[in-house]
């Protein structure tokens, strides 16, 4: 399974890096919005102290969804997927594998708008910045978890776009809370105990949607 799961990765990889089609795609919308919600604030204000972390996680999000709209479109659009199942081992594979590339894809990203964020905002830790990439890694677990199995299940419905985004946005809010609290108490001068309560939640909801799409995507798989 691993072998065949790192073959996807490799090959999602290369048809992305030669159209950069999504990449660039969220990139540019990442930049637009920082630059829309710098010039909406004054300077220096409380308000834009208070709305940093919100404004981080909501650019995030949204230029993730870009990359896991697309995830499965090389293979719908080539008529792939019966190829690609008929390996052993393969729905497994398969999910393992749009999760390490729409992971790399999405860490492109978030190595880039981090800086961005960083200085157009004139953002401080106060805890370490390793705690800040720590939550970052661990909402990215459930994001994309959840993302790749919802890409999956989109792939059954003509109204692709419609499907994917009412049932991804509300099963993403318990993840987005906890997102904006946990770096409130990092940027912020909070309590690690208080830190502690919210990263408990992202990782049940890391353990929660990884878990439930692994054992479903053979079945969403079957279905189309």
């Amino acid at each position: 399974m691993g072998n065949f799961a790192l073959k996807i990765l490799k090959k999602d990889i290369l048809i992305e890096f030669r159209t950069k089609t999504s990449i660039i795609n969220s990139l540019f919308f990442s930049f637009i919005v920082l630059i829309i919600f710098n010039f909406s604030f004054h300077p220096g204000s409380n308000s834009i102290k208070e709305a940093t972390p919100g404004i981080f996680w909501i650019v995030i999000f949204f230029s993730g969804i870009l990359i896991l709209k697309r995830i499965f479109e090389i293979e719908r659009n080539n008529n792939c997927f019966e190829a690609i199942l008929l390996a052993p081992n393969s729905f497994n594979s398969v999910y393992i594998g749009k999760i390490f590339s729409s992971t790399v894809f999405i860490l492109i990203i978030e190595a880039i708008v981090i800086p961005l964020w960083v200085i157009l905002f004139n953002i401080t830790f106060n805890h370490s910045f390793l705690i800040f990439i720590l939550l970052v890694f661990l909402v990215n677990v459930g994001f994309i978890s959840l993302g790749v199995i919802l890409s999956a299940i989109s792939l059954t419905f003509d109204l692709k776009d419609v499907i994917f985004s009412i049932i991804f946005f509300p099963l993403l809010i318990p993840l987005f809370i906890g997102a904006v609290k946990s770096s409130e108490f990092i940027i912020e001068s909070g309590s690690l105990d208080g830190l502690i309560k919210w990263l408990k939640l992202i990782i049940s909801f890391d353990i929660i949607f990884f878990w439930s799409g692994y054992l479903l995507f053979k079945f969403v798989m079957e279905e189309r």
